[in-house]
């Protein structure tokens, strides 16, 4: 599923993100608290992929998701700067050289540039998410680990203090990342949505 939600990530381009201009005429898939989502967008990322491996309805229950997120960032302060995006990109392009060509080829450098500057802002607002509003909310009791070793059937295995700890970051990661998909879907609930 996460490798879906990056190729969908870069596949929204324009999503009001600086820079980027579509025409008014263009149909809308939904609107999220007054901001479009292109149908053109659902398209375009629908028709890359292998029949049968997403359908529309998927790709735009996920942009509605990453842009309530993305919203949510704004409330935060969450953004980048100019001097952000030019290293993003450059880290990009030179470690996925054949991946930038070919997201330069389909959806033209800025259409790019857009999709990585909507990946990191979601990525930036959900790592926020965790840091500040998920992670410290969460309070493991002594009880809700030792049923997580046993139900992670670690068998004979001696338990010493470093294994302990990676097991309940472990647990910890799996707790906050319920949580967090719990908080977008309340997010979600109270955004304004209309499908077109």
């Amino acid at each position: 599923m996460k490798w879906m939600r990056s190729y969908i990530m870069i596949g929204l381009l324009c999503l009001n993100i600086t820079g980027c201009k579509v025409e008014e005429e263009m149909p809308v898939a939904a609107t999220v608290n007054g901001e479009p989502i292109y149908e053109y967008q659902i398209e375009q990322v629908v028709n890359q992929l292998p029949e049968g491996e997403i359908d529309r309805d998927e790709v735009l229950e996920e942009s509605i998701r990453q842009l309530v997120v993305i919203q949510t960032g704004r409330e935060y302060g969450i953004n980048m700067t100019d001097e952000e995006m030019d290293k993003l990109l450059l880290e990009y392009k030179g470690a996925y050289l054949d991946i930038y060509q070919q997201g330069i080829e389909i959806y033209g450098e800025e259409g790019l540039v857009n999709g990585l500057k909507y990946k990191t802002l979601y990525e930036k607002t959900k790592q926020y998410m965790l840091d500040h509003i998920i992670i410290p909310e969460i309070d493991m009791t002594d009880e809700e680990l030792e049923q997580y070793l046993l139900d992670q059937e670690v068998g004979d295995i001696e338990i010493n203090d470093e294994t302990r700890e990676i097991i309940e970051q472990s647990y910890m990661n799996n707790i906050a990342e319920e949580n967090y998909n719990q908080e977008v879907e309340k997010l979600i609930d109270q955004a304004e949505i209309t499908i077109h």
